[in-house]
């Protein structure tokens, strides 16, 4: 197997910022038709706009959570070009990629980790034990 080069901290970032994009942009489709338009309307009390509010966060951290399944590539990684393996440089598992991203919701200290740590690894990485790869499809 060829070696495959680590992926820069500029690519890295730039990725999770498309992927941050569209999670933001899950929970601004959703919020719009399934909290304001019922608080505009008065047909919604306090607690279920705090019912609701969770099940938009829920389900934005569901798709930070899986976005890199199934093949190591989330969108922003595809825009990109980069992929997360195995640090054997194999095929990360479903199992792998879903733990690296669990992490997500400590980002403020994941990032500060993946500038200390020069773009290597994140913590989800070193738990996972995995690292983001430029993308070398077989041809």
């Amino acid at each position: 197997m060829n070696e495959i080069k680590n992926a820069s901290l500029g690519k890295r970032i730039g990725a999770f910022m498309i992927d941050f994009l569209i999670a933001t942009c899950i929970q601004i489709f959703l919020f719009i038709p399934f909290i304001m338009t019922p608080i505009i309307q008065k047909n919604i009390d306090g607690t279920e706009v705090i019912t609701r509010s969770n099940l938009i966060t829920l389900v934005t951290f569901t798709y930070l959570i899986l976005r890199d399944l199934p093949n190591g590539r989330s969108v922003g990684k595809k825009a990109l070009n980069l992929q997360v393996r195995s640090m054997d440089q194999s095929p990360a598992s479903v199992l792998q990629l879903t733990l690296r991203n669990v992490f997500v919701m400590l980002y403020p200290i994941e990032f500060v980790w993946l500038l200390a740590t020069s773009g290597r690894e994140r913590l989800g990485d070193i738990a996972a034990k995995t690292r983001v790869f430029n993308y070398e499809s077989k041809k």
